[in-house]
């Protein structure tokens, strides 16, 4: 006997497959679902909320090389925007998030200004692959900061 629905009523298409934190092992530890939730908090007060998933996406992909969250070098944020995030996803199985950079930023602000951020280089040595390569504008720095884009 057949559904009067359809045989593939309830299934899924990958495009309407939507990343979720189910799925991903990193967010069963507790820094990682701490430094999600400042993060996610960090991008809401800043009127700029960036997707979970997105979030999802970093804690993954830096799970996979062995890295800590906190700990981050200008060369390995160039490498989660061209590289590290697109082999999670495709491993996992899902586009790659358009707001990766934004994510990317928020999540490197919200640890710097709670001082949980381990960095090697200056802040701005930091998110400069996200402002040169990454789509993240002067404008649009400024503005997640609260200045206007003159100061």
């Amino acid at each position: 006997m057949t559904s009067p629905i359809g045989p593939n009523r309830f299934t899924r298409t990958r495009r309407q497959r939507r990343p979720t934190g189910a799925w991903l092992d990193p967010l069963a530890d507790v820094r990682a679902r701490s430094v999600r939730a400042l993060t996610y908090e960090w991008s809401i007060a800043q009127g700029r909320p960036v997707r979970r998933s997105t979030f999802d996406v970093i804690i993954g992909a830096r799970a996979e090389l062995g890295l800590a969250l906190t700990c981050w070098r200008s060369e390995e944020v160039s490498s989660m925007l061209w590289l590290d995030a697109v082999e999670f996803c495709a491993q996992v199985d899902i586009e790659v998030p358009l707001d990766l950079a934004e994510a990317l930023y928020a999540m490197l602000m919200a640890l710097e200004i709670t001082e949980r951020l381990e960095r090697h280089e200056p802040l701005d040595v930091l998110i400069e692959p996200l402002v040169s390569t990454g789509g993240l504008d002067d404008v649009v720095q400024h503005r997640a900061l609260g200045l206007s884009p003159a100061g």
